[in-house]
């Protein structure tokens, strides 16, 4: 938040760059994502925000405040460079935004900085990315061969159309997940604007404020198209982290997606917030009424991280305390060498047990009958309805000398045995 406060300080004054940082900091999806593993957008967001600063450093400030390494240009390009090697090494997708942004920056700083600076930054960059390309060059056989466009490699390019004829999708490196002008309405809606609506309307409440001054006025453009292209980017995609689909919550992946457009807006918050803490009669008055606004936002956002919704802090602690549970049950009946396959549960029992996913799917049908020649194999999942486990039992597994039956209940979800038929 350090190097936050000090790069918002070169477009707003300290009191808005203060309450932005503390805004930041308590933002419901930074602080939501922060204490969830395994993702990496904080980390990300956090590596921009180091290499923006670092650049920042190289430019004279007319409000000079703390100049670590005074002097050391080299130093500061170096890891300007590094950090933003390692924001593109952590999600190299938001490159398309990202990098614009870091050239604009070192146009803004040019006449600041000289040719041995950006051979450092370079040097910084070139670094990180050379293990980016020898990781993809072992994992996907090429260096140049990434993740989103490694899966469209494999899904030919189509044309689909919606119930009104209009064209959708056009997968392509640029737009992997198509263009869904609808989908991107939606999911803007209730992610971008709905889900943290106290923080969305001063946001908005903001920008004729900020338009009115002329570096505030570049930087909401800069957030702005910033925000559209993700939007245009993530929004185009279809996906449902939650088994219910009509849940709006903060654990589905939109919002960590958005999360540098959710970080850039906090100081137009701030903006709005002194703005109406001006027209008050006193300082004390006005003081008092920036520390409501305050706290009443971080109040809000704590309900909105802790206990609104199905995949609030609280809810997720008690989940996960049941899947533990649920775990150690199921690795008393399923041997250490068994396989389970599974659905949507491979992270609850991998390391512990060998995962297959997911049970329908030719490959694992194919693949079955020979691990069942060395090991057991388990099913776990969401309870086959009669119907269903009729139909494997008859026709899927018949075909192939198996059979699969019931063992245990968990709730929603049952451990089923897939054995060769007796």
């Amino acid at each position: 938040m350090f190097a936050w406060n000090q790069i918002l300080e070169r477009w707003f004054d300290r009191r808005v760059a203060l309450i932005a940082s503390i805004l930041t900091l308590f933002h419901p999806a930074l602080w939501y994502y922060s204490a969830r593993g395994l993702m990496p957008n904080v980390l990300f967001v956090c590596c921009a925000i180091f290499s923006v600063w670092f650049l920042t450093r190289l430019h004279p400030s007319e409000k000079p405040s703390v100049n670590l390494w005074k002097g050391k240009k080299e130093v500061f390009g170096l890891l300007a460079g590094l950090f933003f090697g390692l924001a593109l090494f952590v999600r190299l997708s938001e490159v398309y935004w990202l990098m614009p942004l870091m050239v604009a920056l070192l146009i803004a700083v040019r006449k600041t900085i000289s040719a041995r600076v950006v051979i450092f930054y370079t040097l910084g960059l070139l670094s990180v990315m050379g293990l980016v390309f020898v990781l993809n060059a072992f994992t996907y056989g090429h260096p140049l061969t990434f993740g989103y466009t490694f899966v469209s490699s494999v899904q030919p390019s189509v044309l689909v159309e919606n119930v009104s004829g209009v064209v959708l999708e056009k997968r392509s490196f640029l737009l992997p997940f198509g263009f869904h002008p609808r989908a991107i309405f939606w999911h803007t809606w209730d992610y971008a604007l709905r889900l943290f609506w106290w923080l969305t309307i001063p946001a908005f409440f903001a920008l004729p404020i900020v338009f009115k001054d002329h570096k505030q006025k570049i930087y909401t453009l800069l957030t702005i198209g910033v925000a559209l292209w993700l939007c245009v980017w993530y929004g185009s995609w279809r996906l449902n982290d939650n088994p219910d689909p009509t849940q709006i919550t903060i654990a589905n992946s939109y919002v960590r997606y958005w999360l540098p457009v959710f970080v850039l807006s906090t100081p137009l918050i701030a903006t709005s917030i002194l703005w109406i803490a001006k027209h008050t009669r006193s300082k004390k008055q006005s003081a008092v009424l920036v520390c409501a606004c305050i706290l009443m936002l971080v109040g809000l956002n704590a309900r909105s991280v802790f206990f609104a919704g199905q995949d609030a802090l609280v809810r997720v602690v008690a989940t996960l305390e049941q899947s533990e549970q649920i775990r150690d049950r199921v690795f008393m009946i399923v041997p250490e060498e068994s396989v389970i396959v599974t659905d949507r549960s491979d992270k609850l029992f991998f390391p512990g047990r060998h995962v297959l996913v997911p049970l329908r799917s030719d490959r694992t049908y194919a693949a079955i009958p020979r691990i069942l020649t060395r090991v057991p194999v388990y099913y776990y999942g969401i309870t086959l309805p009669p119907e269903d486990l009729t139909y494997l039992n008859q026709r899927k597994f018949a075909s192939l000398g198996l059979q699969i039956t019931f063992m245990e209940s968990f709730g929603v979800e049952s451990l089923y045995h897939i054995k060769k038929r007796e």
